[in-house]
């Protein structure tokens, strides 16, 4: 049963991510940049291969806030007005 709700976090972490680089309008070789990372390490969050480590998540907090991107209850992320 762990197994299953690791699995379906991985899931809803990779969706977040790629919705994110979709409301950015980036590609993932752009993205990846600003992280300081690879393109590989870009697509493994977006298959929820791995999640972001505590500096890429503080990363993507400063970038959705530069770009004024909300983020709902659910943890998804809405492009402002």
């Amino acid at each position: 049963m762990v197994d299953m709700c690791y699995s379906s976090i991985m899931v809803d972490e990779a969706t977040r991510m790629r919705v994110i680089r979709a409301i950015l309008g980036v590609d993932m070789q752009t993205f990846a940049r600003q992280f300081d990372v690879s393109p590989n390490t870009v697509r493994n969050w977006e298959r929820g291969i791995s999640i972001p480590n505590t500096i890429n998540r503080k990363t993507l907090s400063g970038l959705l806030l530069k770009n004024r991107i909300a983020i709902r209850p659910d943890g998804f992320p809405v492009p402002s007005e």
